[in-house]
């Protein structure tokens, strides 16, 4: 059906050091509790539109304390886009997550 993990993001982590353009540092600031970085996240073709991808959102998020989730996504990336927009998530700035990277969205969803 798909794959969802991710993480919290420590005070040290260079999620936010590649950013096109700056946030303010209340923005960027990590303590290894505020923030969970979705790292990968994908239903398949067969089981989209079903409801799969918000349920499994919502398992991989139970629990967590985090007050935030930060991904990255391909602003090409029409089915990932809709779904993270549908789930709340907002755009707060442009990326190139590696060297020779395209631009990716930085967007966060705020918990609770």
């Amino acid at each position: 059906m798909g794959i969802a993990y991710g993480y919290p993001l420590s005070p040290a982590t260079g999620w936010w050091g590649h950013l096109v353009t700056p946030v303010p540092a209340d923005v960027s600031r990590e303590d290894g509790h505020r923030t969970f970085g979705l790292m990968e996240f994908a239903v398949r073709a067969p089981w989209r539109r079903l409801g799969v991808g918000r349920r499994m959102h919502e398992a991989l998020l139970a629990g967590e304390k985090e007050e935030r989730v930060l991904l990255n996504v391909h602003p090409d990336a029409a089915a990932a886009q809709a779904i993270y927009q549908s789930l709340g998530y907002r755009k707060v700035g442009e990326t190139r997550p590696w060297e020779g990277a395209a631009l990716h969205d930085v967007m966060v969803l705020s918990l609770g």
